[in-house]
This record gives structure tokens, sequence and C-alpha cells, in this order.
């Protein structure tokens, strides 16, 4: 029950700080953008419409805040998942994990040389 609560409590920590960070860092691109285009001659607008600059603009910054919300919160905490797995293996059998090592790196280097060779060949077709 404990873990449970704790877990809980790391998960909830961890959305609202990748969500500020992201909600910022989407803030400082839109003004630092507005800022630009407010900065440009008369000219400018002559040649571009504002509408489409301030929309593609606001579907970038989505993009970007998705991905920073999203994806580096997912990164973070697979990595500490992996790190973590690894430490508690190497205390419970520092020769299961030597083993365990021993039979990856092989796998992963035949990984890559597969998918090259696959990608070569659908890059001929």
């Amino acid at each position: 029950m404990i873990a449970v609560v704790v877990t809980a409590c790391f998960v909830g920590m961890r959305a609202y700080l990748f969500n500020s960070m992201s909600e910022r860092i989407a803030r400082d691109l839109r003004r630092d953008f507005f800022s630009k285009i407010i900065g440009q001659d008369v000219g400018f607008f002559d040649e571009q419409k504002s509408g489409d600059l301030l929309s593609r603009l606001n579907n970038d910054v989505q993009v970007v805040q998705d991905s920073l919300s999203t994806n580096v919160s997912m990164f973070v905490r697979s990595l500490m998942f992996i790190v973590l797995v690894l430490v508690l293996t190497f205390i419970m059998s520092p020769l299961l994990t030597g083993v365990t090592f021993g039979a990856i790196i092989p796998v992963i280097v035949m990984a890559v040389i597969f998918s090259r060779k696959i990608r070569g060949l659908s890059r001929s077709i």
C-alpha cells in the first residue's frame, strides 16, 4: 500500500514538473516569435500573411510542447527504470548481470547489422 502511494506521488510530481516545463518553454517560444514578428518592417507583412504565420507558430509550438511533456517524460522514466533494474540485478547477482550483458551485446550487434541490410534492401526495392 505504501509503495502505491509513494509511486502515485512521484508520478504526480513528474507530470507536474514536465507539464509546467513544457508550458514555460512554449510561452517563451511564442513570446520570442511574436516579438520578432512585431519587429519586422511593413514590407514583410505585404509578402507574408500574419494569420498564416501565427497559425503555423501555434501548430509548431504545440508539437514541441507535446513532445517535451510526453516524450521526454517517458524517456526519463524509462532511463531511471533501466538504471534501477541494472543496479538491483548487479546487487543480487554480479555474475548473472555479467552473463546477461555478455549475451545482450552480441544480439545488439547482430540487430544493427541486420537492420542495415534490411534498410539497404528496402532502399533498393
